[in-house]
């Protein structure tokens, strides 16, 4: 018992749906015999129902939204995002369709396609792709930077808060300038979930 409440202590969420439970308990049957607990007005048995399922509700809510802001590390292992096309060290021309799969989708917004040089290391932001929920596949039409002949490596990557900041502002000065600067760093919270290596026809 002891365990039981230590935990609950530990997860703030989790206790208030036990404890509204609780109370919803108490208030549809009029009372707990184990813990000498009666309630025989109706009107505070239908309080004590209503109440918990408030309570419940309200910790039922801070579970999911706890669920929903998951991190991008855990989320990346969940959701088995994968390249299937074009194959590693495959000859692509500059416009090429990349396409891939995945297990469970995330947030909208927050899977990107990144490209590196080999030589120097820079980054560049693609699109993002578009999600095929249905056949649980994505693909993208995007453009193969660099000279002919030069290898690239295309990462598929999911974004936390930050690393979605850092790509909207990205995508917002290159459609302002038309010039899509290189990045020497990425933001922690972009986790790489697959690559291939593409050379340029």
């Amino acid at each position: 018992m002891e365990k039981i409440i230590q935990a609950l202590l530990k997860n703030t969420p989790l206790a208030l749906v036990v404890i509204g439970l609780l109370l919803a308990v108490i208030g549809a049957s009029g009372g707990m015999e184990k813990f000498a607990i009666k309630v025989e007005d109706p009107k505070w048995r239908v309080a004590l129902g209503v109440m918990g399922i408030v309570v419940a509700g309200f910790g039922a809510l801070l579970i999911w939204r706890t669920r929903k802001e998951i991190a991008p590390q855990v989320l990346a292992q969940e959701c088995e995002l994968k390249i299937t096309a074009p194959l590693n060290g495959a000859v692509v021309d500059e416009s090429t369709q990349f396409a891939g799969s995945f297990k469970k989708i995330p947030s909208e917004g927050s899977i990107v396609l990144l490209e590196q040089s080999v030589t120097t290391g820079d980054y560049w932001f693609k699109k993002r792709p578009v999600i095929d929920e249905k056949n649980k596949q994505w693909y993208i039409d995007s453009r193969v930077g660099g000279e002919p002949g030069k290898e690239r490596v295309i990462y598929l990557a999911i974004m936390g808060k930050s690393g979605q900041a850092l790509w909207d502002y990205y995508r917002r000065v290159g459609e302002e300038t038309k010039q899509w600067p290189p990045m020497r760093t990425l933001t922690t919270d972009i986790i790489i979930c697959d690559n291939v290596r593409v050379r340029r026809r």
